[in-house]
């Protein structure tokens, strides 16, 4: 299926108190769909044009030949995976909604610990590189692997969960944001045995409403992104920058869900919303594509008539997971 939209560069609703904008495209561009062999939200992880793995409906599954076949990888029949996390075709890890985190050695999946966590999603996991990384069960315990072997993390901050952002940045050092909470977003800072914990300045409109940060991206210790949204009408999106050690309010946007956020260089970050229009009280969902330049977010409508609920961003391509059971990818290198 082809879609080609006239470039129109337009001044766009997103702005905060500070002054920081955005530019909305309608970008030209060609999009592929391929089914996947599932309906559900997809989880997506690509390496390339070719490979990648999805998680949907508790499945496992794997391609090689770039989304036109996939082959079901799932560890164990019985076993619903929440997430999973891969360091490349070879490696990785994903654990089910009993507590059970297992290991992909490229051959199949072995038991890697049993935390005895009951859990319904979870709230992530996510590797520095293949020798170290991080999970959170349950959304209020996170575990620690290196060495070859899982640990908890003694000390972990009670009362301002649950989490579910996580970003490893640095050897020993990760940061974890809140999914939901009627305070302030926080955002936890741990490094090599000591917790941080920053309160994320938030918009003053309404009272005692819940605030969501679902999502942060960083491309170094020091530099990074959080992307929310207050979870009552209007449904304000939160834009909030991180830089020396300090959160900041960057943008607010009107009607706005996010879904994705990944931030892959210090001017190449990506961020997924699903934007709700309110017209003549019917509500229309599209997808709402940013990428931060290093000066500016450009923003880039894309209709999907309200079917996407996962993103995934590589350098070359776009990964749109719609929840009818197909993946739909869009070339973005000339978005850039």
């Amino acid at each position: 299926m082809k879609r080609y939209l006239m470039i129109i560069i337009l001044m766009f609703i997103f702005s905060c108190d500070n002054g920081h904008k955005g530019m909305l495209y309608y970008p030209e561009y060609e999009e592929e769909v391929y089914s996947v062999p599932d309906n559900g939200v997809i989880k997506m992880q690509f390496f390339n044009e070719n490979e990648g793995w999805i998680v949907v409906n508790g499945r496992v599954y794997r391609t090689e030949d770039g989304c036109l076949t996939w082959e079901m990888v799932t560890p164990d029949t019985g076993v619903h995976v929440s997430r999973a996390y891969f360091v490349d075709m070879g490696h990785g890890w994903c654990y089910e909604r009993y507590g059970k985190i297992y290991y992909y050695n490229g051959e199949g999946w072995e038991l890697s610990i049993d935390t005895g966590d009951t859990i319904s999603d979870g709230g992530g996991i996510k590797f520095y590189d293949g020798e170290e990384g991080w999970c959170m069960i349950n959304y209020h315990r996170l575990w620690h692997y290196y060495g070859g072997k899982w640990d908890t993390v003694i000390g972990f901050p009670s009362g301002y969960g649950p989490f579910s952002g996580l970003e490893p940045v640095g050897r020993g050092e990760v940061f974890i944001s809140n999914f939901m909470t009627f305070a302030p977003p926080v955002v936890i800072h741990y490094k090599n045995g000591v917790f941080q914990i920053d309160t994320i300045p938030c918009d003053t409109i309404g009272f005692g409403y819940s605030r969501f940060l679902p999502y942060i991206g960083f491309s170094s210790p020091d530099d990074g992104w959080g992307i929310g949204m207050r979870g009552n009408y209007p449904y304000l999106g939160h834009i909030y920058r991180y830089r020396n050690g300090e959160w900041e309010l960057y943008m607010l946007m009107n009607y706005c869900f996010p879904i994705f956020m990944e931030i892959l260089a210090p001017d190449n970050g990506w961020i997924a919303l699903i934007g709700n229009w309110d017209e003549f009280e019917e509500f229309y969902y599209e997808e709402i594509i940013m990428h931060w330049n290093g000066r500016g977010w450009n923003i880039y409508f894309i209709p999907t008539e309200g079917k996407v609920y996962s993103c995934f961003v590589t350098e070359e391509y776009l990964y749109l997971g719609a929840n009818d059971g197909h993946i739909i990818r869009i070339n973005i290198e000339n978005w850039r």
